[in-house]
């Protein structure tokens, strides 16, 4: 019979290398390593914001996913990112959980960026809701009820879906872009369960 020992350690351990709490504890990390270390410059600058050009600070790609404005921006991604990828992380892998959720986030801020930056309008991107937006996509579409639509409702869904996702869910000077290419990216992702390890 395992000591309580035995069965605390493998807690520890599951709790550890899940990726959920690996993500939120590495946001938490560049958030504060953001607002600390330019607390003079007036707040979180380079390499930490995605701006254009994108080739003077390509680091800033996936950093800026990490990266939070404030703590209110943080708590609220970490929240959305906390349940929905919770419970993908259930049937999804670590390596498959944390390549989703780097490469949503980096298209949708690169997407944010380019077409805000065609329209004129382009200000630099900042966190992780172009991720947690596709985990929440997935998560609408990975389901057995959506395996049985064809793909046209399918993408009529992923449309409609991303759309009143990015509406309902986007507070006012958010970036609507990078939610909308985050819902899409995690719907079609989910039409094909890539996160899926079984």
């Amino acid at each position: 019979m395992p000591s309580e020992s035995d069965s605390g350690s493998e807690i520890a351990t599951g709790i550890f290398w899940n990726p959920v709490v690996q993500t939120l504890s590495i946001m938490s990390v560049v958030s504060i390593v953001g607002w600390t270390a330019f607390m003079g410059a007036g707040g979180v600058v380079e390499p930490f914001v995605l701006s254009a050009p994108l080739d003077e600070s390509p680091e800033s790609i996936v950093l800026s996913i990490y990266a939070h404005a404030n703590t209110q921006h943080l708590i609220s991604n970490a929240m959305l990112i906390g349940l929905v990828g919770g419970l993908i992380s259930f049937s999804s892998s670590w390596l498959r959980f944390h390549l989703f959720f780097v490469l949503s986030g980096s298209l949708s801020g690169i997407t944010q960026l380019v077409v805000m930056e065609y329209y004129g309008t382009a200000g630099p991107a900042l966190g992780a809701s172009g991720a947690g937006f596709a985990l929440l996509g997935y998560l609408v579409v990975a389901n057995p009820v959506a395996d049985y639509l064809s793909g046209r409702a399918i993408v009529g869904l992923i449309i409609v879906g991303a759309s009143v996702l990015t509406i309902y869910f986007s507070p006012s000077g958010s970036g609507i872009m990078a939610h909308f290419s985050g819902a899409v990216i995690g719907m079609i992702a989910g039409r094909f369960h890539l996160l899926n390890a079984e």
